[in-house]
């Protein structure tokens, strides 16, 4: 083994400070913004074969050898090439010479996989020393300082900076090392990935005696690598995450612990529980386990023992005088968590945490931990000289929680040209963060130009919630439409884990009868706790179509798990109980249900119990005249209160399914009532009726065609609106109009639509063919 650093590996830690010092400086201070690069999300595709480009040499374009890997390498392929390591004996200072000699095939055959990995070049540089050949190690070192620059051209110690890109987690150590710092403990800032899913390493410079944090993310190459069409869905992204957490985990690697640990404590049912999960990722180095602690402990209803043995389990790591468990320490005295309130002893501490993180870091972090476990509250007082002190040291996080505390105060105060700079930083944008802080100062100040400008910029550097916006500009918004571009805004939203967007992406794959497409956009959002997607994938399971992984008896499991906490879950299993799907018939169990907050005044239940007593599903003993008694006064009670949904669906039920004369007319007078106030869903059934009943009395066509004429454009209707808007205008003698129209709500059938319902729409288009408008049957009751 060679134990001992060769002038190669000197030269080469020197090249890549040196290389480097200079842009992380510039990045600290405020470099202009970044344009991010664009996420390849397009699914592989059967396709002729094309000869891929030879790849640049890193050595001398290591840019160019990053967008080839990109374009062209594979993730399961480039992942396993690292397998080659343990072969090698490699240590990121030393190999096994003999082993190198060997498995010398089989490194090469790695680097060609994996061209970008910076941990490979490194073991081969090593290998090429032990066996004395200089070019090769000559040309090793140059690759991979070329590799390094790339990789720290934009560093930063910010937090909201872009993470350091890697191809895999062994690439964080290896350049950690070659920059001749120590890394000294890590964490993870989140449970689940997003776009990325940075690791934090503190890493002791010794040249500057302080601390420092690097953050590196390769969850994101691995994504863009995936060529697995099934894959390029966000959740892809969590299950490359979790297979390296539990792989870690498994050696005892303390952060991944740690990880596991707090995830553990989130989804905890008692306080105790959630405590002892936390305890022992403490015990296990976890940082994070300490913070997510000290946060349960400052929650109102945490029980008065919640800090017991906070600062025995937090002490092993402070008395290695790293910073980041001084700061914990510091505010478990500073906050009283566990011990007495000791604001001295919190603010030796604090002091000795500064000393230690570059630029003030642990006051920064004790301010942020103070905001996060204290909501909408300002500040301390005592905290803000400190931040002050870091921000003319050149902490911007610090000039950012400075500003952040100044528009908290003052709503409408203007930013300084300083604080747009700083916010238009890269530090501040590795996922557009700060110009989404100066997207919403000006959208609060109503300047529109600035807002649609900084939120274009947001978006483009990454941020989600931006990219949501931009979407929902492009796709329904009163501007110019653009469905292609707002899709693809969309997708980059939802692979940054904004919910919405997944949401909206599984609606357009249910619409389009891709139930397991629908399935997959959601996952993430499911493990993310999103409400509305969980509800939504166990609609989808609900439904049993085909194509997906879930069922009626797998919706009723997520119902019942989420019933205590949502009205919508109650609902939701009072319907299945009703029905008998997916589980047992229960219909006092569903009347329970829904009767909990019918009672309450939720008018959704209110809707929800009139329907199922009025459609005969919760029969009780009073036969079926009591149960439309009582229907009919929970729905009346749901309109009155404001259930914009009830009417449409009451309406329905009074024409179709009662469908007396008088019924019919109270149904009309209903609708009419209900279009009047903007109630969802009432003009599709009104104007169907109106141009196609047919009882003469209620006829009337024009009002139908007025109706469909204000219902929106063809394009973003949905099937069944199309075979209104062909009725009426067939019922007003267009039917070259209602031909278009009954075509295009034809070409959207898919295979998974009822083949009675799908004759209806082919004779109705044979109507209007030969000049004749359509017309219910008398008898229709559904």
């Amino acid at each position: 083994m060679n134990a001992l650093p060769s002038l190669r590996t000197v030269a080469l830690a020197s090249a890549v400070a040196l290389a480097c010092a200079a842009p992380m400086a510039i990045a600290a201070k405020g470099a202009r913004a970044l344009a991010a690069d664009s996420i390849n999300l397009t699914p592989s595709k059967s396709a002729p074969s094309q000869p891929v480009p030879p790849a640049p040499d890193p050595a001398v374009d290591a840019e160019g050898a990053w967008t080839h890997f990109l374009a062209h390498g594979d993730f399961d392929t480039a992942w396993n090439a690292y397998d080659v390591l343990s072969k090698l004996g490699y240590s990121y200072a030393a190999v096994d010479a003999k082993a190198c000699h060997k498995d010398a095939a089989a490194l090469q055959e790695s680097l060609r996989k994996a061209p970008v990995a910076l941990a490979l070049h490194r073991a081969a540089m090593l290998c090429a020393e032990a066996a004395g050949d200089e070019a090769a190690a000559e040309h090793e070192m140059l690759v991979f300082a070329g590799l390094a620059r790339l990789a720290l051209r934009n560093a930063s110690d910010a937090a909201n900076a872009a993470p350091i890109r890697v191809l895999r987690q062994q690439d964080a150590y290896a350049l950690i090392k070659a920059l001749g710092m120590k890394s000294q403990y890590e964490w993870f800032d989140r449970t689940q990935a997003a776009r990325t899913y940075p690791i934090a390493i503190a890493v002791w410079d010794p040249d500057h005696k302080v601390e420092r944090v690097l953050r590196f993310d390769w969850i994101d190459v691995a994504q863009r690598i995936t060529r697995d069409a099934a894959k390029q869905y966000p959740f892809h992204r969590d299950e490359v995450a979790e297979a390296q957490i539990r792989a870690n985990a498994r050696a005892n690697d303390p952060a991944s612990v740690d990880q596991l640990a707090w995830r553990d404590a989130r989804e905890s049912e008692t306080p105790r529980a959630a405590i002892d999960h936390l305890r022992m990722g403490v015990g296990a180095g976890g940082v994070q386990s300490a913070h997510a602690w000290l946060g349960f402990c400052s929650e109102a209803k945490a029980p008065a023992d919640c800090g017991d043995g906070f600062v025995d389990a937090v002490l092993p790591l402070a008395e290695k005088k790293h910073a980041l468990p001084l700061v914990l320490l510091a505010y478990a005295y500073g906050e009283g968590v566990g011990v007495p309130r000791d604001a001295a002893v919190a603010d030796q501490l604090l002091d000795a945490a500064d000393h230690r993180w570059s630029h003030h870091g642990g006051s920064v972090r004790y301010a942020d931990m103070w905001l996060d476990f204290h909501a909408d509250t300002p500040l301390p007082e005592r905290l803000l000289p400190r931040l002050s002190r870091a921000a003319a040291d050149g902490n911007a996080d610090a000039q950012l929680l400075l500003f952040t505390q100044r528009m908290r105060r003052d709503p409408k105060t203007r930013p300084t040209d300083a604080e747009i700079a700083l916010l238009s930083s890269r530090a501040m944008n590795g996922a557009g963060q700060g110009y989404g802080v100066l997207a919403a100062v000006a959208r609060e100040r109503k300047q529109d130009d600035d807002t649609e400008r900084y939120e274009r910029l947001a978006a483009t550097a990454g941020n989600p919630d931006m990219q949501g916006r931009r979407a929902w500009r492009l796709l329904y918004g009163d501007g110019k439409r653009d469905a292609e571009a707002g899709r693809r805004w969309l997708v980059d939203a939802a692979q940054g884990g904004d919910a919405w967007a997944a949401r909206n992406l599984a609606g357009k794959a249910w619409d389009d009868g891709d139930a397991l497409a629908a399935e997959r956009w959601l996952l993430q959002a499911v493990r993310n706790g999103d409400v509305d997607s969980i509800l939504f994938l166990a609609d989808i399971y609900a439904s049993e179509t085909r194509g997906t992984t879930g069922d009626a008896k797998r919706a009723a499991e997520i119902y019942r798990h989420m019933s205590p906490h949502s009205a919508e879950a109650r609902r939701r299993l009072a319907g299945l109980a009703a029905a008998g799907k997916g589980m047992a018939k229960d219909v006092p169990m569903a009347r329970r249900l829904l009767l909990q907050d019918a009672e309450q005044g939720d008018h959704d239940s209110e809707a929800d119990l009139g329907f199922l007593l009025l459609r005969g599903d919760l029969p009780g003993e009073g036969g079926p005249e009591a149960d439309e008694r009582d229907g009919v006064r929970w729905v009346e009670r749901a309109i009155a209160g404001g259930d914009t949904g009830a009417a449409s669906n009451y309406g329905y039920w009074l024409y179709y399914r009662k469908g007396t004369d008088a019924s019919r007319t109270q149904a009309i007078d209903l609708w009419r009532k209900a279009l009047a106030r903007g109630d969802d869903g009432v003009e599709n059934n009104l104007a169907w009726v109106l141009c196609t009943t047919p009882f003469d009395a209620l006829r009337n066509p024009k009002e139908g065609l007025a109706i469909v004429d204000k219902m929106g454009s063809m394009v973003d209707m949905p099937t069944a609106w199309l075979d209104t808007v062909a009725a009426c205008h067939a019922a007003n003698g267009d039917f070259t109009q209602a031909q278009r129209a009954q075509r295009e709500a034809i070409a959207r059938l898919d295979d998974d639509t009822d083949v009675e319902e799908a004759g209806g729409y082919r004779e109705r288009l044979a109507l209007y063919a030969d000049g004749k408008p359509y017309r219910d049957p008398p008898e229709r009751r559904e």
